[in-house]
């Protein structure tokens, strides 16, 4: 069985300039990939101001719709109007989720988001997503099986 993995910061719906909102481009484009998990950094869980300009607030159920019937959402970064974080999107059952805090300072908030899921021939797949430092590697994980370890730089 082949999976289709895609990794993808949506840097909350803007460009890398914060200038160009272009939400529903990056959906269009998560759904021509046909992947059947996805990992998504930065993504707006709820933001008042979005919601103020006619903004998608509540990107995780957007982006999710009826593709990816199964999803888990993270929020990593706190604030006033609202927060962002982590997503998995997944064509298969998502059995457990768990967000672990690896906040290093006060400024950036950090979280690894780890999904259990279950796919079909396979006993268990254990994914997580972890979006560090600014401009670094990203690193999936996961395990299959007898807990062995794979990773994917």
């Amino acid at each position: 069985m082949k999976l289709k993995i895609l990794s993808y910061n949506i840097h909350k719906g803007y460009d890398w300039k914060m200038q160009n909102y272009f939400l529903h481009d990056m959906k269009e484009l998560i759904k021509s990939s046909q992947a059947d998990i996805v990992f998504l950094q930065e993504v707006v869980g709820k933001n008042n101001v979005y919601k103020k300009k006619g903004l998608i607030d509540s990107q995780f159920e957007f982006l999710a719709d009826s593709v990816w019937a199964h999803y888990s959402y993270a929020k990593n970064s706190l604030y006033d109007h609202g927060h962002h974080g982590n997503l998995i999107l997944s064509r298969y059952p998502i059995e457990s989720w768990e967000n672990v805090n690896l906040t290093t300072n006060l400024l950036e908030k950090r979280g690894l988001l780890i999904c259990k899921i279950q796919i079909p021939h396979l006993i268990h797949l254990k994914f997580s997503k972890n979006y560090l430092i600014h401009g670094s590697q990203h690193i999936i994980t996961f395990q299959m099986k007898k807990e062995t370890k794979y990773h994917v730089i």
